[in-house]
Formats: structure tokens, C-alpha cells, sequence
């Protein structure tokens, strides 16, 4: 049986989670905004910058099945 410290420590686990993904999810927006005005191949290494490459990355390491 759980015990009101578990559910405690699941929803904040949640919530850790919550906010991972909304800075996943800003991150890539941002990328996306990069891409609009971003003309040509040769912009690609602009448009994914590291923390875009990070972004995209994110959800094959994590293991987050909500």
C-alpha cells in the first residue's frame, strides 16, 4: 500500500517531468523559429545548434511513458 510520502515523491516526479518537456518543447520552438528565416542549406548547422541537437535527442534518452 502506498503511503502518502509515496504519492508525494510520484507527483513531484510528474512534475519533474511536466517541466522537462515544456523546456524540450521551447527549445524546439525556438529551432523553429531559426528555420523560418533560415535560407539554404548551408544555414543547417545554424538552425541545429547544439541545444537543438540536444532537444531532438531528448526523448530517445529519457524514459518518460507517461
Amino acid at each position: 500500500m502506498k503511503t502518502d510520502k509515496d504519492y508525494r515523491r510520484e507527483i513531484k516526479n510528474l512534475e519533474n517531468k511536466v517541466t522537462d518537456m515544456n523546456v524540450v518543447i521551447e527549445t524546439l520552438q525556438q529551432a523553429l523559429q531559426r528555420a523560418k528565416v533560415s535560407i539554404g542549406e548551408r544555414d543547417k548547422d545554424y538552425v541545429f545548434n547544439h541545444s537543438a541537437k540536444w532537444a531532438v535527442r531528448w526523448g530517445r534518452d529519457q524514459d518518460y511513458d507517461i
